[in-house]
């Protein structure tokens, strides 16, 4: 088997679709994708301090003529409206961070992943370059600032991807793009009637 062969047969494996056998008379069939009814549930994410830095997610920082008060309460409040259940709460600092939910790529305008960390013996994960579907979670952190307060967000997504080294499917980071944050924080600056300074 070449090692073109293996690769796609890897990304069919990635997207649920099995490849036919291909391989010279005589040799061992080639690797196809276990159909996706029989695809093995995938493991469960990375502790947060083990995220690979490619795939960690910087924060999108706004500010806004409001005090952080308020802020922190409209924030809350946009989290439960949107469906993003607090996980953390520290309310001293005016930080949080909510609970991991599905979302389908389909729902946002554009690509919500950037490229997925580079292929290699230290990464053998595979990913496809569209996000289709995956899980999120948002972290959020309220501050004050000379004229009001700041947001500084982001999101943690989890998307699907294929370990080469142990032949299963996993749950594994994807940096974002910022399309999720920032579809977030329309909706947050419509609730508030507020826009960033």
């Amino acid at each position: 088997m070449t090692t073109g062969v293996v690769f796609l047969a890897s990304l069919a494996a990635l997207a649920g679709v099995a490849l036919p056998a291909a391989g010279r008379e005589g040799s061992e069939p080639a690797e196809t994708a276990a159909p996706a009814d029989e695809a093995p549930t995938p493991a469960p994410a990375a502790p947060e301090a083990s995220i690979h830095p490619d795939a960690v997610s910087t924060f999108l920082t706004r500010t806004y003529k409001i005090k952080p008060k308020k802020l922190w309460a409209g924030l809350q409040a946009a989290l439960a409206a949107s469906g993003y259940p607090p996980e953390e709460v520290d309310a001293t600092r005016f930080a949080v961070k909510t609970s991991f939910v599905d979302f389908e790529g389909k729902n946002f305008p554009e690509n919500v992943g950037e490229h997925p960390p580079e292929f290699s013996p230290d990464y053998p994960i595979l990913q496809l370059f569209k996000v289709n579907e995956g899980k999120v979670s948002l972290e959020a952190i309220v501050t004050p600032a000379d004229h009001g307060s700041t947001l500084s967000l982001r999101a943690r997504i989890l998307v699907f991807g294929l370990n080469r080294r142990l032949r299963t499917r996993v749950l594994t980071d994807r940096r974002s793009s910022g399309v999720i944050e920032r579809a977030f924080l329309e909706r947050l600056e419509k609730s508030l009637g507020v826009r960033p300074i």
